[in-house]
């Protein structure tokens, strides 16, 4: 259905984490990720389609933070959801040392989207824990997954996971947990772990 990218086009490598959004306009949209082999760093592209079945790639749509932020290796997973006339992209944020924090991105017509400062230290919306804590979450935050409730509050899914000596090398050490966040009633931008 989507086959990899032709070399030098940002998912010539992989395309993965699939997401497939009806927009009000009528098209769907396919949200996936791939690591650019150019740059070495994790992209969000985007693919349309007015079926549902035969797909056009429109290419990387958000890529990369800033040097030193904590999406600076790139934008990996991400769950887009329509709210209040227009779109959220809450995303895993992958710093160039590995660690990972969930960004925010917002756009009025799910295809061009703009950063969102977050409160966390790092600029994130929800950091992973301190580092050096111990905690069952402490090197990363991710593969978010975003679920509005009746009352105008949000809950946040994520997949968590701890640090080892190895860091990121280590992955396959790695305890990779489900863990919940609450928001401050309708603000998604500040959230608990419950």
């Amino acid at each position: 259905m989507l086959d990899l990218g032709t070399p030098g086009e940002p998912d010539a490598a992989v395309c993965a984490w699939p997401q497939v959004v009806r927009c009000r306009d009528g098209v769907w949209r396919l949200y996936y990720h791939s690591l650019d082999p150019a740059r070495m760093v994790f992209v969000v592209c985007l693919a349309e389609s007015a079926d549902g079945l035969t797909w056009s790639k429109r290419g990387e749509i958000l890529g990369a933070g800033a040097p030193g932020a904590f999406d600076a290796g790139g934008v990996g997973t991400r769950h887009v959801i329509e709210h209040e006339g227009h779109y959220l992209m809450f995303y895993e944020g992958v710093g160039r040392d590995g660690y990972r924090s969930i960004g925010l991105a917002t756009s009025a017509d799910a295809v061009h989207w703009d950063r969102q400062p977050g409160a966390e230290a790092d600029g994130s919306v929800f950091a992973h824990a301190p580092r050096g804590s111990g905690r069952w979450d402490a090197f990363a935050v991710g593969t978010p997954c975003i679920v509005p409730l009746p009352d105008g509050a949000f809950r946040l899914y994520y997949v968590g996971s701890n640090e080892t000596p190895g860091g990121f090398a280590d992955e396959m050490a790695m305890r990779h947990q489900i863990g919940l966040a609450l928001s401050d009633g309708p603000d998604y931008t500040v959230w608990r772990r419950w």
